[in-house]
């Protein structure tokens, strides 16, 4: 209750929160405690950092773990640290005892936690707002795309491109090829849409998608079936060396047998 009571004095005076992972344990927990020693947790805005975490560095690191952020965006190395997964048994061990043992060095991992969290926090705001300013990989370009995709499309988009244009490869630029390419096909922008299709047409690993793109362009947009049935037939190539699933191989047969009939009704 005393422990409760202290948070609820601190919380009271906050406008709002940042965590990480937050809405998936801690603030659920919190709420739910508050709920059962007859208080209201207050309304205040939460900002959880781990979505966009994924977001922005998803593809450029093994795992979003704070620790991993800490030393691949943050240059930060822990020394001596508590493993978060051990603080709940020190804690106890604590209550048992009475004895701190290690408790000092929990407050310093907590410590860090904080000013992690008010580190990146800041690192988003500043790349957010000013992405040209920070020296950003390729891969945080492209996550930033991700971040601007539902709040400011051009923006978004920009940052797709800038990715691209500073070299993201591999199976995350084949990602943002086809979500530019989508965009530019929503709106009518043909060229553009099918530059970007034939470039990721050309990844080492097979992707159905832009082939069925390029092809669909050819036959639908330019009345064009001979190169549709081109376009196909090197698909079906890729995908039987690829191996691919039988529905994809299927779903391209049956294209191609559509576009050979209008072929021979157009002799």
């Amino acid at each position: 209750p005393a422990l409760l009571a202290a948070l609820a004095s601190l919380v009271a005076r906050a406008d709002g929160l940042v965590t990480y992972n937050g809405s998936g344990f801690d603030v659920p927990l919190l709420e739910t405690r508050f709920v059962l020693a007859r208080r209201r947790w207050p309304d205040l805005w939460h900002l959880d950092l781990l979505a966009p975490a994924r977001r922005v560095w998803g593809a450029r690191f093994a795992d979003c773990r704070l620790t991993t952020l800490e030393a691949g965006v943050l240059g930060l190395e822990r020394t001596n640290d508590v493993p978060g997964a051990m603080i709940p048994a020190l804690y106890f061990d604590f209550l048992r005892r009475r004895h701190p043992g290690a408790l000092p060095r929990v407050f310093s991992h907590n410590l860090i936690d904080v000013l992690s969290l008010v580190a990146l926090t800041a690192w988003l705001a500043r790349a957010l707002g000013a992405p040209e300013e920070c020296a950003l990989a390729p891969e945080e370009y492209a996550g930033l795309g991700r971040l601007w995709e539902r709040v400011d499309l051009e923006r978004s988009l920009g940052c797709y491109r800038r990715s691209l244009a500073d070299g993201l490869a591999g199976s995350e630029g084949d990602r943002v090829r086809l979500r530019l390419a989508w965009w530019e096909k929503r709106r009518a922008r043909w060229d553009a849409a099918r530059t970007l299709w034939e470039a990721a047409a050309r990844a080492p690993a097979f992707d159905p998608r832009p082939w069925e793109e390029l092809a669909k362009l050819h036959e639908h947009r330019r009345r064009d079936f001979v190169a549709a049935r081109r376009v196909v037939l090197e698909a079906i190539e890729r995908a039987e060396r690829a191996g691919t699933a039988a529905r994809v191989r299927r779903a391209l047969g049956h294209r191609l047998a559509r576009l050979e009939r209008r072929l021979a009704a157009a002799r």
